[in-house]
């Protein structure tokens, strides 16, 4: 990596610059808190509509080229520690101010707005806090393809010095810890030499710059951590501690370095601050688009012609940037195959949309990626672009502490996939398991660094699928067909034979994993369906019955032998159906084990069986006037096992806290069986009956609008005493299902009642006497789980 030389005729412009801000500033001082600033622009022109061609005195680092020695002598010549006494006199409210109004917002990769950040540890009652106050910053630059804070602390490092000293003012804070990354040893002695001889003149430590205000400034080494860059990591690091994130809350605003209130931010977010409050933050603000603005380091490397490092206008255009001051992509424009714009952890974008790419926050994220910080790495045709993503894997699960479970786990998963993926030892449904995997990462770790190894992945496979499967079509035509799981070979001489370790063996057709067995006796999953069909077509006595009204749910008690009928009076609505013992509510409904003994979806004759270690049949269904569905175009059934009820804290995990809603399914059954001595926690997993589901080509579930008309029904037998409880789905009928605040009045409108009806036999004796029925027993297992073998059964 190198930087761009400057011209002597502009590094002359960039001290006249200076000289005039630093007049600016004079003129200012004495009279109101605004400071007029310095713009590129004439009061009263139209704001600018391009963006890019930022002009040399503009530029905030102006030794970012190395062309003068980064001393305090050079640094003072060029107007950094100008009238920093003045900018500290005027107050933290004021600094906070200034900063929000410049539209800042964090450097390091995460874009937050860095006013706001900085206000956060002037809480409330501050003043009585009698701890010392922190500002770390994160030096700890371990992104891949990322070199802007290097050449901050190489070349220009008086301005993180004094941007430590504005900043802390801004926050009150007592000392600054700067957390440099290991490997920068020239970096470190050059910043150590400027905090020393800023410490000579008086710019830091007590009375700092003559202000009354006391500062410190301290260099710590870290050990070259990549997940050291998360602010609890480093923090954890600096206290001596192995650099592993902590929970949060608390936030290190409250709890950080030593357990003090601390605010975490970036070199150069924090090197831009004096220059903000002494150019004002409407010069800053006048650069960008919106939300965006000010001047960027970007870090420009790869299939270029002149790699380097420089301060540009935010928005600036992808194309425009890498043209203009790296001489193009190696080969021209035309050759360019993808660029990642942010460092490594920020998904690939593909040529296509690198055209007319803009970069900022907003306009990355709205092309599926992230500014992050601002690493561009170019990349031409001559990329192995799978090559590249799995050697990005291997890199996050080396670095990955291991803490958290999503992370440890997914990062070498991911990492084994990849290197399979780069051979063409994979199949082409892992493509989709490799998509989900990332999915089921993000989200779920502490940090951040389970996305970090997650978004490349996905946005390799979002741009550049048929590259993958073209490596799986590849290799399945030179080895006689696709890899096998693990990355297993076929043996082309044996077709359809798996070969590992020499043993062979193939792959059967399915067969249900549970059958019947009469080799104890009778099985209780064969069921006499001429028993079942007399007492479903025996005279009957309603003893009970109710309607259930939409969206609300009910519990009741159903007696042994007795029939329990659930209809739909109205039409179409989807049911979720709880059932417990009714003197022992920890036997209850096991729809996975019912799944097992059954199918995915129950029908008439088929049972409902209790959970372990009760293990016995519940009800069995003796009647379903939608028998008739059978299997759909598309793979659904009606009345099925696979999913469970709906629950208010799915709908606020993929909607948001604003999705919050109290008569979900679950909170139905809630509610329902609390006159009963139950609560939440007896709520289980459902009988979702009149509802039509199934999966997809890909394994995943789906619902479909319920087929059910006026006056059709589902009837049970009680094998035993039970108490059941039924919810109306607030999504009704499901025609119009889905998450979100937005979507209830919708659903509304196809939700219908359900009617609930409880019959007795009216001639018990003649249909169930003489053996054709006896209540349900537990299985007799003798032993106890090989705590204690009953003698006579040791082996």
């Amino acid at each position: 990596m190198i930087v761009r030389s400057r011209s002597k005729a502009a590094t002359t412009a960039v001290a006249a610059a200076s000289r005039s801000v630093s007049s600016s500033l004079a003129a200012t001082s004495s009279g109101p808190t605004q400071t007029r600033s310095y713009a590129t622009v004439q009061e009263g022109q139209p704001q600018q509509r391009r963006y890019g061609g930022l002009k040399d005195q503009d530029r905030i680092f102006q030794n970012l080229y190395g062309r003068y020695s980064p001393d305090l002598a050079s640094a003072k010549k060029y107007g950094d520690w100008y009238r920093t006494k003045d900018i500290l006199l005027k107050g933290y409210d004021w600094l906070i101010n200034e900063i929000k109004a410049s539209g800042l917002r964090g450097r390091g990769g995460a874009g937050f707005p860095s006013g706001l950040k900085y206000s956060f540890m002037n809480f409330k009652g501050w003043e009585n806090d009698k701890k010392p106050r922190y500002l770390v910053v994160n030096a700890d630059e371990g992104e891949p393809g990322t070199c802007k804070d290097r050449e901050i602390m190489r070349k220009d490092p008086h301005k993180l010095v004094e941007g430590c000293l504005v900043v802390g003012r801004a926050m009150n804070a007592t000392a600054a810890y700067i957390y440099i990354r290991g490997e920068f040893y020239h970096e470190a002695v050059v910043l150590q030499r400027a905090i020393q001889e800023a410490y000579k003149d008086g710019l830091i430590g007590k009375n700092a710059c003559g202000s009354g205000y006391d500062f410190d400034v301290y260099l710590h080494r870290g050990m070259g951590a990549y997940v050291c860059g998360e602010e609890t990591s480093l923090i954890e690091s600096l206290e001596g501690k192995a650099g592993k994130p902590r929970l949060k809350p608390p936030f290190p605003a409250a709890v950080g370095l030593f357990g003090c209130p601390s605010t975490v931010t970036n070199v150069e977010t924090v090197a831009v601050c004096p220059t903000i409050a002494r150019r004002g933050a409407s010069w800053f603000a006048s650069f960008g688009r919106e939300r965006n603005q000010g001047t960027k380091l970007f870090c420009i490397s790869g299939h270029v012609n002149d790699p380097c490092t420089v301060e540009e206008e935010m928005s600036i255009p992808l194309r425009e940037l890498i043209e203009k001051h790296c001489g193009g992509v190696r080969g021209g424009w035309d050759n360019l195959l993808a660029v990642i714009p942010g460092g490594s952890s920020t998904p690939i974008l593909p040529k296509k949309i690198c055209d007319d790419q803009l970069m900022d926050f907003d306009a990355l994220k709205d092309s599926q990626s992230g500014l992050g910080t601002a690493a561009v790495i170019v990349m031409d045709k001559s990329t192995d672009v799978v090559a590249m993503i799995a050697r990005l894997s291997s890199f996050y699960k080396h670095e990955s502490c291991g803490q958290c479970t999503p992370c440890r786990e997914g990062s070498t998963w991911t990492m084994q996939m990849m290197q399979r993926f780069e051979k063409g030892q994979a199949r082409a449904r892992e493509i989709d398991m490799l998509q989900e995997l990332t999915k089921q990462v993000e989200g779920h770790t502490i940090c951040a660094l389970g996305e970090a190894f997650a978004w490349p992945i996905q946005g390799l496979i979002r741009h550049f699928r048929p590259e993958l499967e073209k490596r799986v079509k590849d290799y399945s035509a030179t080895h006689g067909g696709e890899a096998l799981g693990g990355g297993w070979q076929r043996d082309s001489s044996k077709k359809g034979l798996l070969v590992y370790s020499a043993v062979p063996w193939q792959v059967r057709p399915p067969r249900p994993a549970y059958l019947p067995t009469t080799t104890f006796g009778p099985s209780p999953l064969v069921v006499d369906h001429g028993v079942y069909r007399a007492i479903a077509e025996a005279p009957r006595t309603l003893m009970e019955e109710f309607v259930l009204p939409i969206r609300s749910g009910r519990a009741w008690k159903a007696p042994a032998k007795s029939i329990v009928r659930i209809s739909t009076p109205e039409g179409p609505q989807v049911g979720d159906l709880n059932i417990w013992s009714l003197y022992n509510p920890r036997e209850r409904f096991w729809a996975s084990r019912t799944k097992q003994l059954h199918q995915s979806h129950v029908s008439t004759y088929d049972r409902l069986w209790s959970c372990l270690p009760y293990m016995r049949p519940l009800c069995t269904i003796i009647n379903d006037s939608l028998a008739w569905y059978q299997k759909d175009e598309y793979g659904g059934r009606c009345h099925d096992l696979l999913g469970t009820r709906c629950d208010p804290y799915i709908n606020v995990l993929l909607s948001g806290p604003e999705a919050s809603y109290d008569y979900h399914c679950h909170s139905n059954l809630t509610r329902a069986v609390m006159p009963w001595g139950l609560n939440e926690s007896d709520v289980h997993d459902v009988i979702n009956i009149f509802q039509v589901t199934g999966l997809d080509e890909k394994g995943r579930y789906f619902m479909n609008p319920s087929p059910a008309r006026p006056g059709d029904y589902l009837e049970f037998f009680a094998e035993q005493d039970l108490l059941m409880a039924l919810s109306t789905c607030p999504g009704g009928d499901l025609s119009k299902w889905g998450f979100g605040t937005d979507n209830e009045h919708e659903m509304i409108k196809c939700c219908r009642p359900l009617k609930v009806e409880v019959f007795k036999l009216d001639d018990e004796e003649s249909v169930l006497g003489n053996g054709k029925w006896t209540p349900p027993e537990r299985p007799q297992y003798k032993g106890v789980h090989g705590v204690a073998i009953p003698e006579g059964e040791k082996r």
